[in-house]
């Protein structure tokens, strides 16, 4: 009797055991993954605010430009000597 309480305790501390190591080993994947994922979510972040920052930028010089230049026309051809 003795011997067979002996067995049951060493089946079920292994059994324990191999699921604390399957549950470990699922959690650091997972963490890994998230952390691999998140770091990929911020570079694509910058890529794109960094695009749409620079085209805004683009934008507003372009615009500035072009009615400055509209500007410098209708003030010339009013009034400049040409």
């Amino acid at each position: 009797m003795k011997s067979e309480k002996g067995s049951v305790t060493l089946i079920v501390g292994a059994t324990i055991m191999f699921i604390i190591i399957m549950l470990d080993a699922l959690y650091t994947t997972a963490y890994f993954k998230n952390r691999s994922q998140l770091s990929e979510l911020g570079e694509l972040k910058n890529a794109y605010d960094g695009s749409m920052k620079s085209a805004y930028l683009e934008r507003i010089y372009n615009k500035i430009y072009n009615n400055k230049a509209i500007s410098t026309n209708f003030i010339c051809s009013n009034y400049c000597n040409n």
